[in-house]
């Protein structure tokens, strides 16, 4: 056994012993109570903790979340405005345990990853092995991290496997939001702020209120417009790869441009046995650029082609050096926006959910989703300004998915909640591709590489079923299964491709016109069983049993030397998670302290892991044999007074692959590093974006300032420890351990009519990877990386009545 190894194994049985000591600590404490649970009860209805009760949805019914044997992390609408989280990426700042990565470039848009578990952004053909579910709707692709988030109720982070209520796509669990509704009264509120990093400007409004004694509405809208936190330092001039064509000057900051959302609720609740809620969301945003990706691992400066960068720095530092596209290039190239990079995606979401109680113990539940969107992108992915690397993007989706739910609530021991769940799906890309120089086409002039065209289409059917036996009055068993057939198709064609192109590889001859088509269909059944005890109120001890799944499907990369192409599309496995969950919840001394503790292992087979080859410049996607998470995360938050609030939280993770023999290197990776053939070995290495700890610490005061008004001040540290930001562990990919500080001082009337506030976040200014590559055309070790955002000042108002 090595070291490393005797660490893992102390580390592991040092989270099984301080879970171990959690359990019975809340198992003793309810031993202590019982005799005076009545008075317990008592305490807890008259004193409800400083920020109420948390209700949670994940068994897809309301519960509280001391109650629901998951481990969850919840942010309410009140934590959520705490640091003005108002996007995807900004939740992987605030929740432990999860990072969310915006695409550098193609593909799938974003990869969301909790425990170290989640799907890579490279590959269109990939879907997330986190899932998003947005008001009900569930969106496997990772585009929607593009867009912001606003008038939330409530955002749920579920870990671990969530197959039995959340479907496919879910073996790494789900972020879960759902959105604020129509009010009893008429409410609403008025909020506005500037941001002096990026230099947005924002205004998001909401009214709510009765239309009559049956219905209700609200309407919600945001708009945002921006600078951008990175700075593009390339300059125009001549490249020495584009003699004959000048390039233009790009813009200077990014990712300048502006956003709008807008979101309709409508809602039919008489009292009776029937209601509905009718959610219809839409947005628009455009910015600059795409790819906002920085060069590191460099010898000294970044080179492309050998040639070196004169702008580049090769630093994390929020300065990039990315060409515009010559004016003689763009005209003949699709998308290309001028030859300015951009990025622009629009799109739209409804979901109504009805509700229809069949006397006092049956409810049916039907939800019905749309979610289509359009995107379209150009960048220069070489990330330097001597440029030489162009692509243009088109993304088209739309989605249909129907599911129905029947739940019973007798007085008796046994319940059950049976569904089934049908999704229809289709996509359509469009890639154009400019590879370095190349004399004009004889027969069209055109003197980019290649344009290219992927369908793909998509069913899933499934059905599912739980039975909870109260075995005593504080002791459930809950057992179920979900069935689920997917069948998937897809067709890929280059419809043109330079001559040049064909005379390096004749193979790229039958590439031009050549139509590749696959089909894939396949059948799984997910199993769940969760043991759950109640000691006395308020407490939960379980354990439970879960298992997790997502199909497999084709790679469809976006790009790269069409002669790679064979006559068939690559396709790759099924995933699969299983695995053990134990874990304590408790709310204490009258609510004011509470406590949750979980300790996992799970095995994942074939986990889908995305790729990029620098030297063809195509992702591609293989399954690791196996991997493995398991681990322990303990959270507390204590209302110290009615003006102090203590929060904490330690997260162990240990991620890492079991059998990976078939990797591919790293761009450059030599024999002596352990490449061979294009292959290398990572079994028994750490996962992708998998921080072994996650700690955490913070505090929340709020005081009086004479009888009308009133000071709130908050503050908090989190720690990661280092992590691969790239699958194929390029050693210039290592991001190391580092510390964020946010902070925020608030000012306002005691009833929170009008607030002022001055929001900071990351005001250490580190810049954290997220994510990375091979830097495509550049020298052995230059990774481009995505970070998270750096230091943001925000100064806002709100305005409620």
């Amino acid at each position: 056994m090595t070291k490393f190894q005797s660490f893992r194994g102390k580390a592991f049985q040092a989270g099984l012993c301080a879970s171990a000591a959690v359990l019975p600590l809340l198992s003793t404490t309810a031993y202590a109570q019982a005799a005076d649970a009545e008075a317990m009860a008592q305490a807890n209805a008259q004193h409800d903790g400083a920020e109420g009760e948390i209700i949670v949805t994940a068994r897809k019914r309301n519960e509280s979340m001391v109650d629901v044997p998951v481990a969850i992390s919840a942010l309410s609408a009140k934590d959520v405005q705490r640091y003005a989280v108002a996007d995807l990426t900004q939740v992987g700042q605030v929740v432990p345990q999860v990072i969310i990565a915006r695409s550098s470039g193609a593909g799938s848009g974003a990869s969301f990853i909790i425990r170290g578990v989640g799907s890579s952004q490279g590959d269109t053909g990939i879907e997330q092995t986190v899932t998003l579910n947005l008001d009900g709707i569930q969106l496997s692709r990772g585009r929607a991290v593009g867009q912001s988030f606003f008038d939330v109720q409530q955002l749920e982070v579920l870990k671990g496997p969530q197959a039995l209520f959340f479907g496919k796509n879910s073996p790494g669990g789900v972020i879960s939001i759902r959105s604020a509704g129509p009010t009893k009264s008429l409410e609403g509120y008025l909020r506005t702020g500037y941001e002096f990093q990026t230099d947005e400007r924002y205004v998001e409004a909401a009214i709510s209120g009765p239309i009559n004694d049956a219905f209700g509405y609200r309407v919600a809208v945001r708009g945002s417009g921006f600078d951008g936190y990175v700075r593009n330092a390339a300059k125009a001039g001549t490249s020495p790869l584009f003699p004959n064509d000048p390039l233009p000057a790009p813009d200077r900051r990014q990712p300048g441009g502006e956003e709008y959302l807008g979101r309709i609720t409508l809602q039919y609740d008489a009292g009776s046995d029937f209601r509905s809620t009718l959610r219809l969301f839409g947005a628009t945003k455009t910015e600059n650029a795409l790819a906002l990706a920085e060069t590191i691992g460099c010898t000294d400066k970044p080179k492309t082609l050998g040639i070196v960068d004169p702008t580049g720095d090769c630093k994390l530092d929020g300065v990039r050096s990315v060409a515009a596209m010559p004016a003689s290039l763009a005209t003949d190239f699709a998308r290309s926006g001028g030859g300015q990079p951009y990025a622009k995606n629009r799109f739209v979401l409804a979901s109504w959910n009805n509700e229809l109680d069949l006397g006092d113990h049956v409810t049916v539940t039907a939800v019905t989703g749309y979610y289509n969107y359009r995107f379209t992108a150009f960048d220069e992915f070489s990330y330097s300004s001597i440029g030489g690397l162009w692509t243009s993007f088109l993304e088209k989706y739309h989605s249909f998915s129907q599911e129905l739910r029947v739940a019973t609530k007798y007085d008796g021991p046994v319940n059950i909640v049976v569904g089934g769940l049908f999704e229809d799906s289709k996509r359509h890309n469009e890639v154009v591709n400019l590879q370095l120089n190349r004399p004009a086409d004889p027969a069209n002039g055109r003197r980019y590489i290649s344009s290219s065209q992927i369908e793909n289409r998509g069913r899933t059917y499934s059905l599912f079923g739980q039975a909870t036996w109260n075995i005593l009055e504080n002791l459930e068993l809950a057992g179920g299964v979900r069935w689920t057939r997917e069948t998937k198709s897809t067709d890929m064609v280059n419809d043109y491709v330079h001559p040049t192109a064909n005379a390096v590889n004749p193979l790229n001859r039958r590439a031009q016109g050549l139509v590749l088509s696959s089909d894939f269909t396949d059948e799984n059944w997910s199993p769940e069983a969760t043991l759950s005890w109640h000691p006395i109120r308020r407490t939960t001890l379980y354990v439970a049993y879960k298992t997790g799944y997502k199909s497999g499907g084709f790679s469809t990369p976006q790009g790269g030397v069409p002669g790679t192409w064979d006559s068939t599309t690559p396709a790759f496995g099924s995933e699969t998670a299983k695995g053990f969950e134990l874990g304590a919840k408790a709310e204490l001394m009258g609510n004011r302290l509470r406590l949750n503790a979980a300790l996992y292992d799970y095995r994942f087979s074939d986990l889908q892991q995305t790729s990029f080859n620098a030297a063809t410049f195509l992702y591609s996607i293989r399954n690791a044999a196996s991997a493995r998470t398991r681990g322990f995360e303990v959270d507390a938050n204590f209302v110290l007074s009615d003006a102090v609030t203590l929060r904490a939280s330690a997260a162990h993770n240990d991620a890492r692959y079991g059998t990976f023999k078939l990797s591919p290197c790293w761009s450059g990776q030599t024999a002596a590093q352990g490449c061979i053939g294009g292959i290398q070995d990572l079994s028994g290495t750490a996962l992708a974006r998998a921080p072994r700890w996650n700690l955490a610490a913070g505090t929340t005061i709020e005081l009086p300032v004479g009888d009308q008004l009133k000071v709130g001040l908050t503050g908090d540290v989190t720690h990661s420890t280092g992590y691969w930001m790239q699958e194929t562990q390029n050693p210039s990919s290592w991001q190391k351990a580092f510390t964020r500080i946010d902070a925020s001082l608030r000012f306002g009337d005691i009833d929170d009519v009008w607030t002022l506030a001055l929001i900071g976040r990351n005001l250490t200014n580190r810049w954290i990877g997220v994510a990375s590559t091979d830097k495509p055309l550049g020298a052995v070790g230059e990774v481009s990386v995505s970070t998270a955002r750096p230091r943001e000042v925000m100064l806002q108002a709100s305005y409620r009545f």
